[in-house]
């Protein structure tokens, strides 16, 4: 079974390889609001039926597997050091990294196959999941839609998400924004600039800085890395500033991010919470453990 895992899932990648050399990267737009909504709603049917009409056949017990849960793991893993470690939006595009997607990873074959296959094989599971324990079963579910609620708001809400870079001088109200592709963009909100201060390490390096600003007509003060709520769905974060001027800098780089699955993500981030707590208070049982049954057959 362990070959036949690596086999399929082997191959699955090596296609989708081979779909960013020849085609480029993932066309995210294209599944905008109210594709991506339709687009789910097709997928999880098609799991569902899937599982009820061909759940005992060999390829879709690889896919419900123990073995392909951890190999979709691994790989999810290896694709969020990549994002974290390879610098995004390089300019290189003649290379082989470049022509695999690794410079823009979010939106490469490879990692859109790698988070549908974690999905897909999450969705099976759930759906296999069998318990005679009441306790066991709810934190079952709780922690595995809660990570499937994350994945899912992450990969269908993706191209809902818009970013939108603003140039804010002092004292000068700034309601236009640029996005991605350099295009304009009026916001949702004015932005002034009021003051800037920077923090600095003893070896001269910026240690941490932010911005006093007025959003609409309400003052706010925006840090690094720690953004200004503008509604349920906008958040906006300092990200630059000019470093020659310090203090004096006339000028700071923000960015608006509008994510409006947001709320979905977060209600995974509390299933998953609660599902922990759950594990932590009926847990420690060990009688319990002999109750769980998955009826994933390898």
């Amino acid at each position: 079974m362990k070959f036949k895992v690596f086999t399929y899932i082997g191959a699955y990648i090596i296609v989708s390889a081979i779909i960013q050399l020849t085609s480029g990267g993932f066309p995210m737009h294209a599944l905008a609001f109210p594709v991506n909504i339709a687009a789910a709603m097709v997928w999880t049917g098609i799991l569902y039926l899937l599982h009820h009409k061909r759940g005992d056949t060999e390829w879709m017990k690889v896919l419900a597997g123990g073995d392909c849960s951890i190999l979709a793991l691994v790989l999810f893993i290896v694709g969020c050091l990549v994002l974290g470690f390879v610098p995004q939006q390089s300019t290189d595009t003649y290379s082989l990294w470049s022509r695999l997607g690794v410079f823009h990873f979010t939106t490469s074959w490879i990692f859109i196959a790698i988070l549908l296959l974690l999905m897909t094989n999450l969705t099976l599971v759930v759906l296999r999941h069998r318990s005679t324990d009441k306790w066991c079963q709810y934190r079952f579910l709780l922690n595995h839609i809660g990570l499937w609620l994350v994945l899912f708001a992450l990969f269908f809400g993706a191209p809902d998400t818009h970013k939108y870079r603003i140039m804010a001088y002092k004292n000068i109200p700034e309601r236009m924004g640029y996005d991605v592709d350099a295009q304009p963009a009026l916001l949702d909100f004015g932005l002034t600039l009021r003051s800037f201060h920077v923090d600095y390490y003893r070896n001269g390096t910026p240690s941490s800085y932010k911005a006093e600003v007025m959003v609409n007509h309400s003052p706010a003060t925006i840090e690094v890395n720690t953004p200004y709520t503008v509604s349920w769905k906008e958040k906006i974060y300092l990200v630059g500033y000019d470093v020659e001027s310090g203090n004096q800098s006339p000028y700071c780089i923000f960015e608006s991010v509008v994510q409006p699955w947001n709320y979905l993500i977060l209600l995974g981030i509390v299933g998953m919470a609660l599902g922990a707590l759950l594990l932590f208070i009926h847990g420690s049982n060990k009688h319990r453990a002999g109750e769980e049954v998955n009826d994933v057959v390898e």
